[in-house]
């Protein structure tokens, strides 16, 4: 399931760890997508507390570098 982080412009795919950028029409881009495991600190960094939280209760570990 994908859930849409608002803060990062962003939407993460829970079954995976696939992080993926926002289109302009509002969906995700499913062609350019990144694992959570690889995206750079500035993209934690800018994560709002609850989408901090929710990925958190998705992985079940607090994430980041």
């Amino acid at each position: 399931m994908v859930f849409n982080l608002n803060s990062v412009g962003s939407f993460i795919d829970a079954n995976n760890g696939m992080v993926f950028p926002m289109l302009s029409n509002g969906k995700p881009d499913v062609s350019c997508g990144t694992h959570i495991s690889d995206v750079d600190k500035e993209w934690f960094d800018n994560l709002s507390s609850i989408d901090k939280d929710f990925i958190d209760l998705i992985f079940g570990r607090k994430v980041g570098k």
